[in-house]
């Protein structure tokens, strides 16, 4: 099996062009000097989270950047987790969740960050961040980590599209280091000028012989070849299918609900398959598409507003039909935890005490969080008059 092999990808094709720019870049690193204004911690500065200075700002791509930081505390995380980071812009704090992207031995972290069209936040850190600005870091949380390889298995096949390959390669270095299965990197992007972390995936490619490196193109590029289309063949020439492998998936929605089906054609168990999403939207409540039944098969009564009541603080809020917990609970001024917005991280979990609610999905919750009554709140509508809980979050 030739390694590094790249694949023209129709399976793909009717979405990756929205979501990966075709932007050129050289890969470089990039320092700059320049030191962030002296009343930049205090305009950020609380106590209860850790304070994290930029170190290092690393060009990845023409719209991606790693932010290499040291932080004031000390932070536990294992390789493929996220940290939950907060901005301040404009005077208004924005939170995020972005993923580790190595595990470093100089005793500092570093995340990596692609700039999309509607993330804001994306957009401040790759056009303006440098050496020296200050940003703050709270939980480590995540479904992707080393835990997910205690699970018997033959093959770790792991699905990245864009800045889905984050978490995605720290895993995939963390299980070829201790493991001697066999590991496949299938990655997505537009264009060769799209693959963030080219070179260390080549690097690691030449490093291990139990590592495959796959290249899922949109567009062909004569840098490294190209082999096609995208199907269920292909998968089966490299071997991706087989039902005793391990699936970990990360990426835009639309990718990974390719690759779902892909798995569903192929009668993949819901036990083999773990998903990471990463999305960019906005708190302000909006109307979710209607649904005629909720996750659970009852009827959802989506033309009437709701009343949800959160116990163990006493305030109660009305969400208008189709609109999220979350984002009506801002409209009226109530802070609900949460972090990324998009149901990928989970820092929103709630109990569900009474009442039903239904998810947009794909989402982070997985089936036992689910048989248990938690619930996602920033990608949560009720579909009757719901009582929630706070609990305690699952990161740390």
């Amino acid at each position: 099996m030739a390694k590094g092999a790249v694949i023209m990808a129709n399976m793909v094709t009717s979405f990756i062009g929205a979501l990966f720019s075709t932007n050129k870049v050289n890969h470089k690193r990039v320092r700059r000097q320049h030191q962030a204004p002296s009343n930049a911690y205090d305009s950020c500065h609380d106590h209860t989270k850790n304070m994290a200075t930029v170190t290092e700002v690393i060009r990845e791509t023409e719209n991606a950047v790693t932010l290499v930081f040291n932080t004031r505390l000390p932070i536990d995380y294992r390789p493929g987790q996220f940290i939950h980071c907060h901005f301040y812009a404009d005077g208004e704090l924005e939170s995020r969740s972005y993923s580790f992207s190595g595990i470093r031995s100089d005793g500092q972290h570093q995340i990596t960050i692609k700039e999309t069209s509607d993330g804001y936040v994306s957009k401040l850190i790759n056009q303006t961040f440098r050496e020296g600005m200050l940003f703050q870091v709270s939980n480590v949380g995540g479904n992707i980590s080393p835990t997910l390889l205690t699970s018997t298995y033959e093959k770790l096949v792991l699905f990245a599209g864009g800045s889905g390959i984050t978490p995605l390669k720290a895993l995939a270095e963390y299980a070829l280091e201790e493991t001697s299965k066999p590991v496949v990197i299938v990655y997505s992007n537009r264009t060769h000028d799209d693959i963030i972390f080219f070179d260390q995936l080549e690097a690691l490619n030449e490093k291990y012989a139990n590592l495959t490196l796959v290249h899922v193109l949109d567009k062909a590029s004569s840098k490294i070849g190209s082999q096609g289309p995208m199907n269920r063949a292909v998968a089966e020439q490299y071997e991706l299918l087989g039902s005793n492998n391990l699936f970990v998936t990360c990426g835009p929605g639309g990718y990974i609900n390719a690759v779902s089906n892909l798995l569903d054609g192929a009668d993949i168990s819901a036990s083999s398959r773990h998903i990471e999403v990463f999305t960019s939207v906005n708190i302000p409540s909006v109307p979710l598409p209607p649904m005629a039944k909720t996750s659970n098969g009852y009827t959802a009564s989506d033309d009437k507003a709701k009343r949800v009541e959160i116990r163990d603080t006493g305030e109660s809020f009305v969400v208008k039909p189709n609109h999220t917990i979350l984002g009506s609970a801002a409209g009226v001024g109530i802070n609900l935890k949460h972090s990324c917005q998009a149901g990928g991280c989970g820092e929103c979990k709630m109990k569900l005490i009474s009442g039903q609610v239904r998810h947009q999905e794909p989402n982070c919750l997985t089936e036992s969080e689910r048989a248990d009554g938690f619930v996602l709140t920033c990608v949560g509508v009720p579909t009757m008059d719901v009582v929630l809980e706070s609990t305690t979050s699952s990161v740390h």
